[in-house]
């Protein structure tokens, strides 16, 4: 993130409970597996969860403990995924 000049010192993960998915107009996942898991465990969700690929059809594979090629794969899908959503949701306001 340092060589794309974006400081994420601040951010945190966090697990999604009940709350966060009640309250969440949408939620973007990375894969087909976790947003079926994400519905599973959060059935009002349905019609809310995502993939972040979901329009060009792509999952966005998890780089954990993998090489920095892996990272630098799932970073480009991931700016892909977001150059598709942003537009899309900001026509919704």
């Amino acid at each position: 993130m340092n060589e794309l000049d974006l400081d994420i010192t601040a951010h945190r993960a966090r697990q999604l409970n009940g709350n966060l998915a009640r309250n969440a107009d949408l939620i973007l996942v990375m894969d087909n597996l976790q947003r079926q898991e994400i519905q599973r465990l959060h059935p009002a969700t349905t019609g809310r969860v995502f993939r972040l690929g979901e329009l060009a059809k792509f999952d966005v594979p998890d780089p954990y403990r993998a090489e920095r090629p892996a990272f630098e794969n799932a970073l480009e899908l991931i700016q892909r995924g977001v150059e598709v959503w942003v537009p899309r949701i900001r026509a919704l306001r």
